[in-house]
């Protein structure tokens, strides 16, 4: 792949600016790449579907502003979280509190703050709001995240069956007696569900959809009433990997035009606004992570270019977050004198003490690589940094901007 087929929105020329600049270890983020995906997300989900930015993806406030500025909501997961979204000036209407261990603490919070969903996910859960609402005084606005007996196939990191997220389906009834007996400190928000991650492929996302609208019905019935949101939670990937597939957005948009026609549900989503909660999707692409050359050796069998930077930093492309199969992410060189050489696989090995510190594996990079030269570890603007272990060694931690 040439330099020229890694940056459809992005001048190379701006990033190699950077890189020469860089004195240590460097995430860089594109606000143009954020506009264009948020942009699209609109343009594939039904009319009036709005789009909450899953924060857990990348909680740097630059980037918390952007997409509050587009109009986003955000989907929190942490007390920290959800203190950065308020002050980037996100409205405590457009905030969704998702997770499966809320402290006491953190739901007090929430309550005070008059966020627009607590999404609890266990039953016990759902009575510690009522309880703390009833014990200070407070009303809350209260959702039910649920876990299907079905879906998720086609994702990365299935979040759905046998799993701690969310209230199993079978304890639905239970669930709305207490929504029903609560009803004096708490107002019911709805559905939320999210049944898995990096799904690259349109119809896993449509059946997805369709498996929560079967779950959305059932508590119509149980409720009686209206449903007033369905929150179909996210996972839309992005391609991270070389020779990897972008997700069919027009597929994607029929589908869902399709399903969302359906006589069946037609009738339901009159009503309920429906949400979508996209992370990697909308910043996987926008972020490049830079890091400098500082050795070249040859081990037994490898040879290995040892850089300044590691998977403390960017533990999403050392093999994290759920990789099964080892792949690499796409590397840009960015050097201050040319290279002729032919490409030879490298080993690009990171400053820890640990033998999986290896950012990629047989990288085809320039035989006359040197020290010195900058590599670009491209698509790390979602679960780099802080989903990383940042204080292991104690190294400093990069440097982050926005451009």
């Amino acid at each position: 792949m040439q330099p020229s087929e890694l940056y459809p929105l992005v001048d190379r020329d701006v990033v190699a600016r950077l890189a020469a600049r860089i004195r240590r270890p460097a995430y860089v983020y594109f606000r143009r790449i954020m506009e264009r995906q948020y942009q699209r997300a609109l343009g594939v989900l039904p009319h009036g579907t709005r789009v909450h930015y899953a924060v857990k993806a990348n909680p740097f406030a630059p980037v918390l502003h952007v997409f509050r500025s587009l109009g986003a909501g955000a989907d929190v997961a942490s007390l920290g979280e959800l203190r950065a979204v308020l002050a980037a000036g996100f409205s405590p209407d457009d905030v969704a509190f998702s997770g499966p261990s809320k402290t006491e603490l953190e739901l007090r919070r929430a309550i005070r703050w008059a966020i627009g969903s607590i999404n609890v996910e266990s039953l016990e859960e759902l009575e510690t709001v009522i309880r703390l609402c009833r014990r200070h005084g407070e009303r809350a606005r209260l959702g039910l995240r649920v876990n299907p007996q079905t879906g998720g196939g086609g994702a990365a990191l299935r979040m759905t069956g046998d799993t701690q997220f969310g209230i199993a389906e079978r304890d639905l009834e239970e669930a709305i007696r207490l929504v029903r007996g609560g009803h004096d400190v708490i107002s019911f928000s709805g559905l939320h569900a999210h049944l898995g991650s990096q799904l690259l492929q349109p119809e896993a996302i449509v059946n997805n959809f369709r498996t929560i609208l079967a779950v959305a019905h059932r508590i119509e019935e149980l409720l009686s009433a209206p449903l007033p949101c369905v929150n179909f939670g996210g996972g839309w990937g992005a391609p991270c990997f070389a020779g990897q597939s972008e997700l069919d957005l027009d597929a994607l948009r029929e589908g869902l035009r399709a399903l969302f026609g359906e006589s069946g549900h037609r009738r339901l989503l009159a009503h309920a606004r429906t949400v979508v909660e996209l992370g990697r999707f909308l910043v996987a692409e926008c972020g490049v992570y830079l890091t400098r050359v500082l050795y070249l050796k040859q081990g037994l069998h490898k040879r290995y270019a040892i850089v300044d930077g590691g998977m403390h930093h960017n533990a999403i492309a050392a093999g994290g977050m759920g990789q099964v199969l080892r792949r690499n992410f796409l590397f840009d060189l960015f050097s201050a004198a040319e290279r002729h050489a032919p490409v030879a696989p490298l080993m690009v090995a990171g400053c820890l003490c640990t033998p999986i510190d290896v950012l990629g594996v047989d990288v085809p990079l320039p035989a006359d690589l040197a020290a010195g030269d900058v590599l670009a570890i491209l698509n790390s603007g979602a679960y780099g940094y802080t989903a990383s272990p940042t204080l292991f060694l104690s190294h400093r931690p990069p440097t982050q901007c926005m451009q």
